[in-house]
């Protein structure tokens, strides 16, 4: 697979997202793109776990509680208007520009962060249960699907 990014593709909003790995993955998702591969062999083929058919995600328990919700796909913070009370905010990682939505959110899931992770902190001040760095979260999660998010054990159950 061939991951080739035309220029004539790129526009202003892209280049202000760019910030990191982070930022570009969640353009390329969202511009239905293949996604690059995380790590490439010396042979130059990417290094590729089997992907377990499970229904529950591994991340790090990082502010306690139990909440079940609807997940809510949210790759920028502009993007907050579609979140409603109640359901579970799955991104990539947050920072100063999200908390506005915390209150609204039940729970929350990142694919980036640790226990001194900016929302990490957040999700404690707000009571809020939250597990990071679920590797896979937005791919594996489907917008608008029931999860369970366990702060206290950093799994993340996906109702069938």
């Amino acid at each position: 697979m061939e991951y080739i990014l035309c220029l004539q593709s790129i526009e202003q909003s892209d280049i202000a997202l760019a910030g990191g790995k982070a930022a570009n993955l969640g353009v390329l998702i969202q511009a239905d793109l293949p996604v690059p591969p995380e790590v490439i062999g010396a042979d130059g083929q990417p290094v590729v776990e089997a992907e377990k058919e499970s229904t529950v995600l591994e991340g790090i328990a990082v502010s306690g509680g139990r909440a079940r919700g609807i997940a809510r796909i949210v790759f920028d913070p502009r993007e907050a208007a579609r979140l409603h009370a109640g359901e579970i905010l799955v991104t990539q990682a947050t920072d100063p520009g999200w908390p506005p939505v915390f209150p609204l959110v039940s729970g929350l899931v990142l694919e980036i962060g640790g226990q001194l992770s900016h929302g990490a902190i957040v999700a404690r001040e707000y009571g809020i249960p939250a597990v990071l760095n679920v590797q896979g979260a937005m791919h594996r999660i489907r917008d608008g699907q029931v999860i369970i998010v366990d702060g206290d054990t950093g799994k993340v159950f996906m109702d069938e």
